[in-house]
C-alpha cells in the first residue's frame, strides 16, 4: 500500500484539513511535534496529582486498620510506590516512543476489533471512579458552604432516609459537577499550568492541615507508637504482602493507560525521572502526613480522622467561631481544588480518550469528558456509596484484572515486538494489517489474560463479599500477590504463546512518517 494511498484512506490532513472516521481522529492518531509539550516537571506535577489525592492521603489509614503499625503500613506502601513507578515508566513508554494512547497500543496487543472489549471496561472503571470522586469533592464544597452560611452548617434532611442522600453533601455535589465544566474544557496538552498551580494549593492546604493538628495535640500522639495486632511473624509478612497489593490496586487503573499521557511527552526520556521523584517520594511522603494527622487528631480530639474533608467539618461541629470557620472554608478551597485536580486527569482526561477511540467518527476528548461528566451524574454516586464495603473492595481488589492486561502489554511491545511497531495498520481493519489477528482478534491475548487472572479469583470473592465465601489459605495468599502474580502469569503465557505461534509482521515498521508524528532526528532513530 503506497504512502499516498494510506494517507488518503486515514484522511490526515494534507491541506490544513482533518477529517475523522471510525478508525481514526485528531485525538488518537500519533501525536505531531507540537502538541508533544509535556516536559519531565509536567510529568512530576501529573503524579503529584495523584499523590496529593485524599485516597492517597488515607492509604496508610487503610493499611493500619487491617491490623500493621504505621511503621510497617510505610514499609509497604514504599514498596508498592516503587513497584508502582517501575511499572508506570516501562508501561508508558510505547506511549512517549511512538506517541500513541493506550486504546491504540490496545490494537497491536489485543486485535484492532478486540481492543473493545478493553476499552469497555476502562471506560466503566473510569466513570465510576469519576461519579466517585466527584461526590468527595461535593463533601469539600459542602464544607465550605457550611463554614460560610450559619443555616447551612444547620440544615436538616429534606431526602427521605431511603434515598441514601445527604442534603448538604448533595448541594455540594451538584456544584462540584457545575465547577467541572470550564475546567473539562482545557486540553491535556494545555492543562500543565492549570495543574501545577492546583498542585501547590492542594499540598500547602494538607500540610497546613497537618501543621495544626500536630501543634493542637502538642506532638504526634500515640499511633505512631502503637504496635501492630498482635499477630505471628508469618502474619505479619503477608500483611505487609497484602499492604504492598493495596497499594498498587489503589492506583492500577491509571497505571493500565499509561500511554495516554506519556504519549504527550516531548522526549522518551522525559516520562521517566518525573514519574520516578513523584510517584516514590510524594507517594510515600503523604501518606505519611495521613498517619501523623490521625495520630495528632487522636490525642486532641478522641478519635483519629484519617479524611481532611472530616477534619474540617469537625472543627465546625467542635466550634462554630470565626477562626474555625476561616480555617474550615479554606482548607476546603484546597481540598476542592485537590479534587478537580484529580478528577480531571485521571478520570475525565481518560474517559475522553478512551471514548474517542471507541466512537471516533463523532467524539473528541474534550467531548468524551463532558459525555463521561454527564454519565458519572447519572450513575448516582451516593447509592453506590450506599454499600461503600463491597463497593470500595470491588474497585480495590479489581487490580486481579488489571495486572495480567499490564503485563500482556509490557511482554508484547519490549519482548515480542522489541519496540518496533508499524503505526500504519493501527489506524485499518482490513484482513492484510498486519494487527488484524483472527478476525480482528488476537487470541494470544485473551488466553493469556484469563489465565493470569482465574487463580485469584477464589481470592477476590472472599475479599468482596467476606460473610458468604470463605476459602482456604492457600487462595487468600495468592490473592494477597494478586497484581504481581497475575503480571508474572500473563506476561510469561503471553510470551510463550508468540514463541509457538508467532503472529506475522513482527519487526515491521511504516518505512516512511506518514503521519507526521516524529521530529527528523526521532524518524532516524526509528
Amino acid at each position: 500500500m503506497s504512502v499516498q494511498s494510506i494517507k488518503q484512506w486515514a484522511r490526515l490532513p494534507t491541506n490544513e484539513q482533518s477529517i475523522s472516521n471510525v478508525w481514526i481522529n485528531d485525538d488518537i492518531r500519533p501525536l505531531p511535534p507540537h502538541r508533544r509539550t509535556w516536559t519531565v516537571w509536567t510529568f512530576s506535577s501529573f503524579w503529584t496529582t495523584n499523590q496529593v489525592a485524599l485516597s492517597n492521603w488515607q492509604l496508610g489509614g487503610s493499611l493500619v486498620a487491617a491490623g500493621l503499625s504505621v511503621w510497617q503500613a510505610m514499609i509497604s506502601v514504599i514498596l508498592g510506590k516503587c513497584i508502582v513507578a517501575a511499572v508506570a515508566v516501562i508501561n508508558g513508554y510505547v506511549g512517549a516512543e511512538w506517541h500513541i494512547g493506550f486504546p491504540i497500543v490496545s490494537r497491536y496487543v489485543w486485535g484492532v476489533r478486540g481492543q473493545f472489549v478493553v476499552l469497555v471496561q476502562r471506560i466503566i472503571l473510569s466513570l465510576v471512579w469519576f461519579a466517585v470522586q466527584s461526590w468527595t469533592g461535593g463533601i469539600c464544597i459542602a464544607v465550605m458552604l457550611s463554614a460560610i452560611f450559619p443555616s447551612f452548617q444547620t440544615i436538616g434532611g429534606v431526602f427521605p432516609k431511603s434515598a441514601n442522600l445527604d442534603t448538604k453533601q448533595f448541594v455540594g455535589w451538584v456544584l462540584f459537577n457545575v465547577l467541572l465544566i470550564p475546567v473539562l474544557w482545557i486540553r491535556p496538552e494545555k492543562f500543565k499550568g492549570t495543574l501545577l498551580a492546583f498542585n501547590v494549593v492542594a499540598s500547602v492546604t494538607l500540610v497546613a492541615m497537618m501543621s495544626w493538628s500536630l501543634a493542637a495535640a502538642g506532638g504526634a500522639g500515640e499511633l505512631l507508637s502503637q504496635g501492630n495486632r498482635a499477630m505471628s511473624s508469618k502474619e505479619l509478612g503477608w500483611g505487609i504482602t497484602s499492604g504492598v497489593s493495596t497499594v498498587i490496586g489503589s492506583i492500577a487503573v491509571g497505571l493500565t493507560n499509561q500511554p495516554d499521557y506519556s504519549r504527550f511527552a516531548r522526549r522518551p526520556g522525559d516520562q521517566v525521572f518525573g514519574q520516578w521523584f513523584a510517584i516514590i517520594f510524594l507517594g510515600a511522603l503523604f501518606p505519611l502526613f495521613g498517619c501523623l494527622t490521625a495520630s495528632a487528631t487522636q490525642a486532641y480530639f478522641g478519635v483519629a480522622v484519617w479524611n481532611p474533608p472530616d477534619l474540617s467539618q469537625l472543627w465546625l461541629d467542635t466550634s462554630y467561631t470565626s477562626g474555625a470557620r476561616a480555617a474550615a472554608f479554606f482548607s476546603g478551597l484546597g481540598l476542592l481544588v485537590c479534587q478537580i485536580a484529580i478528577n480531571t486527569v485521571d478520570n475525565a482526561f481518560s474517559a475522553g480518550m478512551d471514548l474517542a477511540a471507541l466512537f471516533s467518527s463523532y467524539i473528541n476528548i474534550r467531548r468524551g469528558a463532558y459525555i463521561g461528566l454527564v454519565l458519572s451524574i447519572a450513575l448516582c454516586p451516593w447509592q453506590l456509596l450506599s454499600s461503600a464495603a463491597v463497593f470500595i473492595s470491588v474497585l480495590s481488589a479489581y487490580s486481579v484484572f488489571l495486572g495480567p492486561i499490564i503485563g500482556i502489554q509490557v511482554c508484547d511491545y519490549w519482548v515480542i515486538r522489541r519496540r518496533r511497531v508499524k503505526l500504519s495498520d493501527l489506524y485499518h481493519p482490513r484482513p492484510e494489517g498486519i494487527y488484524y489477528f483472527f478476525h480482528g482478534f488476537n487470541w494470544r491475548a485473551f488466553v493469556a489474560w484469563v489465565l493470569g487472572f482465574w487463580s485469584q479469583l477464589p481470592g477476590f470473592a472472599q475479599t468482596v463479599t467476606p460473610e458468604s465465601v470463605t476459602v482456604a489459605e492457600g487462595w487468600t495468599n495468592i490473592f494477597n500477590l494478586a497484581f504481581l502474580i497475575g503480571f508474572a502469569i500473563s506476561f510469561t503465557l503471553f510470551y510463550a504463546f508468540n514463541y509457538f505461534w508467532p503472529p506475522k509482521g513482527l519487526g515491521e515498521t511504516d518505512e516512511h512518517d506518514i503521519f507526521g508524528s516524529f521530529t527528523p532526528e526521532e524518524a532516524a532513530k526509528l
